[in-house]
C-alpha cells in the first residue's frame, strides 16, 4: 500500500528534518484515514501508524513545542481509545505526557455513537470495523468514519467519508446514511465551507452537499484582539504627545517671559510636529476602535451558534 510507504518514509525524514517531515508525516498519516478496511484488518499497519504519532508528537515535544505534541496525542488517543501503548518504549517525557493525556480524554468523559444505514452496510470508525447499528462508547472530540457497501456484495463501493463530533457527555449522536428527511419544517442549513487544503493532509476533498455534509462559516477576524487594542492605544499616546506639542509651541524652554530675548533667547517651534502628531495618532486611535468593533460585534454573533454534530469531509 502506497500510503504506508509513505508514512514510513516521512517517519525517517522526521528523523533527518524535523522542519519538512513533520508537515509530510502529518499528510501522510491523514491519508491512511481513506484506507480503513484494510488498516482494521492489518495489525502491522496500525503499528506503523502508532508508531508516526508517538514520533510526530515525540519530535514537537523535543522542539519544545508542548500544545501542539499535546493536540497531536490527544488526536491519537481518540482514535486509539484503549489500546495498550508501549511506553516503555517512549521515553520518559513523552510516556509522562501521553499518561497525562489519557487522564485528560478520561476525565472530560465520553459520548456514543450510532451508525444507521439503509442499505446493508460495514462501518469503520477511527479505522476500526464497528458494528452498524449499535452504540459505540469514543472519547469527546473528532472521530472518522468511513462507510462502504457490504464486502459480500458485488462491486462493494465506499460510502462516505467525514469526521464527527461528539461534543456531550454520555450523550448519543447517531449519524444516518443517507440522511433521513425532516417531516418538520426547518430552518435552511448552513453554508457550506470547504476547509483549507493545509488542514486536509493530501488527497482532501471539499463537501458534498449530497451527503449531508455541513459547516457553519466562522468568519475570521479582521486582525489579532490584542493588535486592535495596541493600535488603539499607540493612537492614544501619539495624539496626546501632539497636543502637548501643539501646547508648548512658540513658549519659552525655562518657562520665561517670551517676550524678554535675555532671559528667553530661544523658543518652542513645536507646532508642526504637533498637528501632525495629533493627525495621526486621531486617525490610528479611529482605525483600532473600528477593527475592535467590528471583529466583537462578528465574535458576539459567532458565540449564538451552536451545532453539536458537526460532520465535514476531509479526505
Amino acid at each position: 500500500m502506497d500510503a504506508l510507504a509513505a508514512v514510513e518514509s516521512a517517519t525517517l525524514e522526521l528523523n533527518t528534518d524535523p522542519e519538512r517531515g513533520g508537515p509530510h508525516l502529518r499528510a501522510a498519516i491523514d491519508e491512511l484515514a481513506g484506507y480503513a478496511p484494510r488498516l482494521a484488518s492489518d495489525l502491522r499497519a496500525q503499528a506503523m501508524r502508532m508508531t508516526a504519532e508517538l514520533s510526530l508528537a515525540r519530535a514537537e515535544l523535543g522542539r519544545g513545542e508542548e500544545q501542539a505534541a499535546r493536540d497531536t496525542l490527544d488526536a491519537a488517543l481518540r482514535g486509539w481509545g484503549d489500546q495498550p501503548l508501549p511506553i516503555e518504549r517512549l521515553g520518559p517525557s513523552l510516556g509522562a505526557l501521553v499518561d497525562e493525556r489519557r487522564d485528560a480524554l478520561d476525565a472530560a468523559g465520553r459520548g456514543r455513537l450510532r451508525i444507521e444505514c439503509s442499505q446493508p452496510c460495514e462501518a469503520f470508525v477511527d479505522e476500526r470495523a464497528v458494528e452498524a447499528g449499535a452504540a459505540i462508547e469514543l472519547y469527546l472530540g473528532e472521530h472518522r468514519v468511513y462507510l462502504r457497501t457490504a464486502a459480500d456484495e458485488p462491486d462493494a463501493a465506499e460510502l462516505l467519508r467525514a469526521v464527527v463530533l461528539l461534543d456531550e457527555v454520555d450523550a448519543e449522536q447517531v449519524l444516518r446514511f443517507p440522511e433521513r428527511p425532516s417531516e418538520a419544517p426547518s430552518p435552511p442549513p448552513p453554508r457550506l465551507r470547504p476547509r483549507p487544503p493545509s488542514d486536509e493532509g493530501l488527497g482532501a476533498r471539499d463537501h458534498d452537499p449530497a451527503l449531508g455534509i455541513i459547516d457553519h462559516p466562522h468568519p475570521r477576524r479582521l486582525a489579532p484582539r490584542g493588535a486592535e487594542i495596541a493600535v488603539m492605544a499607540v493612537g492614544g499616546v501619539a495624539m496626546v504627545a501632539g497636543v502637548v506639542l501643539w501646547a508648548i509651541d512658540s513658549t519659552c524652554p525655562g518657562g520665561a517671559d517670551p517676550n524678554d530675548v535675555i532671559a528667553c533667547p530661544e523658543l518652542y517651534n513645536t507646532r508642526a510636529a504637533g498637528v501632525v502628531m495629533t493627525a495621526t495618532g486621531a486617525a490610528t486611535l479611529l482605525t483600532g476602535t473600528v477593527l475592535l468593533s467590528v471583529d466583537e460585534v462578528r465574535a458576539g454573533e459567532r458565540r449564538d451558534r451552536s451545532l453539536s454534530l458537526h460532520w465535514r469531509t476531509r479526505f
